[in-house]
């Protein structure tokens, strides 16, 4: 059975009245999920996205359309220990380009978009 991950933060409600729609259309179509809810106290450390087919990632945005740290921080979690997992695994012919190695290339790249959103 497919397995789905709700992951959210809600600064002022309206993502979180998402996350609940989508909660209720999959409680409907009788399919399996976990919610994290991100902010202070949440240990999304603890969740294995591993375990998950689908993930589901809810985010308010402010001040010109950032992004809250919350968020930015979750997606730096699973940039780093799931994608540079995958990473690591790939086999890759083309070697070393401009002193860096494509998987390093990559992630760099990765974390250059995460941080613009800072």
């Amino acid at each position: 059975m497919i397995k789905s991950l709700i992951v959210y933060y809600s600064l002022g409600g309206n993502t979180e009245v998402v996350a609940n729609k989508i909660e209720e259309k999959l409680t409907s179509l009788g399919k399996e999920f976990d919610v994290l809810s991100l902010g202070k106290k949440s240990k999304f450390e603890s969740v294995d996205i591993e375990n998950y087919d689908i993930v589901f990632i809810g985010s308010p945005t402010y001040k010109e359309g950032k992004t809250p740290l919350y968020v930015l921080d979750y997606l730096r979690y699973i940039l780093n220990t799931i994608i540079l997992n995958y990473l690591n695994s790939l086999y890759l012919e083309q070697g070393i380009r401009n002193g860096h190695t494509l998987q390093e290339q990559l992630m760099k790249y990765l974390i250059t978009l995460v941080k613009k959103q800072r």
